[in-house]
């Protein structure tokens, strides 16, 4: 249900062709590279929301493949589509914060290009949006290689919650206006720069909260694949954390600090480590599952 002033703009919704089309613009922002084999399902997973009152601007991140020529073709077909193309990659944060530059909707969410949206997706977000929460968020489902497995999410999310791990996801639902008067993504995190970014939206505009419904699919065995690749992955926790570190408890410090560890792959010094810090928090530091409702199965 809609609360109460949430959408002011929110009018009686009118369908044409099957698809919601009266309500405050949404922008979707997908930036790419060299994927559009996975990026044309995932452009197609939006352009096929029953809520058709979007703007969809994509970021061609220095394609080198066909995904230049399948973009403007598909923005041909669908005047809802905004190409923009960089001519040498700039990185998937860069390319983040552009579209939000460029951004003329309401509201504002983003989707990776191996990712996808349920049907209603926009139309949960939109309807479920509540003006006192930071930002609204969903559960996802991960797709592995020969699994669908489905992961709940937190119904609502403090500061101190985030702390401890990111229970939001890779995406969130907000006002334009809030994500870019935060800056957007900090392109020096490198790694990691969506949790930056969540953890100062809550710390700017409080808590967050999760939608019943509005489920994307992670395509989560690309996501591990393509994270055994970066060598220096711990580098942008550890830039988290010592941006954020005025935040952190010493209860959390430790879990951020452990988590660093583990992502480094310091298995002695997290070992040595619980002499320190009891063994609730060294399971969430050394699992990562802080806040799941529904673990994923090995």
């Amino acid at each position: 249900m809609v609360a109460p002033g949430a959408l002011s703009c929110f009018l009686t919704v009118n369908s044409v062709g099957g698809l919601l089309v009266e309500g405050p613009t949404v922008t979707v922002y997908m930036p790419t590279k060299d994927r559009w084999s996975k990026a044309s399902l995932a452009l197609k997973s939006v352009q096929q929301q029953t809520y058709a009152n979007l703007e969809i601007i994509v970021v061609n991140d220095g394609s080198r493949d066909e995904t230049s020529i399948m973009l403007e073709a598909a923005a041909l077909n669908d005047p809802r589509i905004r190409v923009f193309t960089n001519r040498e990659p700039q990185g998937a944060a860069a390319a983040r914060n552009f579209a939000i530059s460029q951004a003329r909707g309401v509201y504002l969410t983003g989707i990776d290009d191996d990712d996808l949206f349920s049907e209603n997706r926009v139309y949960d977000l939109v309807t479920s949006w509540d003006p006192k929460y930071s930002f609204t968020f969903s559960s996802d489902y991960f797709k592995y290689a020969r699994s669908l497995i489905q992961v709940k999410r937190p119904p609502v999310v403090t500061l101190r919650r985030l702390l401890f791990s990111n229970c939001v996801g890779n995406q969130i639902f907000t006002l334009t206006s809030r994500l870019q008067s935060v800056g957007g993504f900090d392109e020096a995190i490198g790694f990691a720069e969506d949790y930056d970014l969540w953890v100062t939206m809550v710390a700017t505009y409080g808590p967050a909260k999760r939608v019943n419904a509005g489920w994307q699919t992670i395509a989560r065995e690309v996501e591990q694949s393509r994270k055994s690749t970066q060598s220096n992955t711990w580098i942008g926790y550890f830039r988290l954390y010592k941006k954020h570190k005025k935040l952190f408890t010493r209860r959390t410090r430790m879990v951020r600090l452990l988590s660093v560890m583990r992502t480094k792959k310091h298995n002695l010094l997290v070992k040595r480590s619980i002499k320190w810090c009891d063994w609730s928090v060294m399971w969430v530091a050394y699992y990562g599952r802080f806040d799941t409702e529904v673990w994923p199965k090995k």
